[in-house]
């Protein structure tokens, strides 16, 4: 069974400075140098440590108390773009261009076994995936999800199941759900949900439940069933290639492509989902 199952996660971390906020901040819109604007940028606040998010179509808005601030804006292919700004009384327009970040092949050096450089950066990646996923104590965001499943083909066996089930999902329909949740984490594994807004097209007796996403990290061995390209087992289930590299200051930055280490039929449904959409992926070092 072939499944296409995108998901574009959206994390905006909720601002809560102590002091009262009247109407000030700043807003404005990410774009990119075509004038196409750049959804889910990340707007960084230096000195709160803190920040928020560009929506679907790269606008932004947060509150912010009087004072003067470094806002830093990224987003994944893009060059941050530092900004010192002034708040005062009144909202301040901040519109940014990103440009595209440019990626260079380096020398590569084959080993022995013809290995692909990507191999030695990603058993990095995995022996540090144990530190980095016990570094978040305590966090309250807003998650904004977005999935669609567009069924190609049914095999028999879970045809019959579908009918036991009267699950009224047809081939060749596009079935699509999104929500707006509230989520609180408390360290080890402890969080509360507040659903905000939701909207799906899949059948009433079809649950698709997002907290498995949610409540995931690369960083873990499996992501909702799936298999992480950072679990310790992913060099049997993925390939890795290189596909160039850059610093932005104290970092290197590696953008490696992922790709089924055999044909994807030969997967699981969820197996073949998160390959279907980790896609390329960028692993600090």
């Amino acid at each position: 069974m072939k499944i296409k199952f995108i998901i574009f996660l959206s994390i905006i971390i909720c601002l809560t400075p102590g002091r009262q906020i009247s109407g000030q901040g700043i807003r404005g819109l990410i774009t990119d140098t075509k004038g196409q604007a750049i959804p889910f940028s990340t707007i960084y606040i230096k000195e709160l440590k803190n920040g928020t998010t560009s929506n679907i179509n790269g606008e932004f808005e947060i509150k912010l108390p009087k004072g003067d601030y470094t806002i830093i804006i990224r987003n994944l292919g893009f060059k941050p773009v530092t900004k010192k700004v002034p708040v005062n009384e009144k909202f301040v327009l901040l519109n940014v261009t990103l440009e595209e970040q440019i990626y260079q092949i380096k020398e590569v050096r084959i080993s022995l076994k013809g290995e692909d450089p990507a191999y030695a950066i990603m058993r990095k990646a995995i022996g540090l995936a144990p530190y980095h996923l016990n570094q978040v104590k305590h966090y309250t965001a807003e998650v904004y999800l977005k999935g669609s499943i567009k069924l190609k083909k049914i095999p028999k066996i879970f045809k019959k199941a579908m009918e036991k089930e009267e699950t009224n999902i047809r081939v060749g329909v596009t079935y699509v759900e999104e929500s707006l949740n509230e989520i609180q984490f408390n360290a080890p594994d402890k969080y509360d949900q507040k659903v905000i807004s939701f909207n799906t097209s899949f059948p009433e007796n079809v649950d698709v439940n997002p907290m498995g996403f949610i409540k995931s990290s690369l960083y873990q061995p499996t992501i909702d069933m799936a298999i992480s390209p950072l679990a310790p087992n992913a060099f049997t289930h993925y390939k890795f290639r290189y596909e160039g590299g850059t610093s932005e200051g104290d970092y290197s930055i590696n953008k490696i492509k992922v790709s089924p280490a055999e044909k994807a039929s030969n997967y699981s449904v969820v197996t073949y989902i998160l390959l279907m959409t980790c896609g390329t992926f960028t692993v600090l070092t």
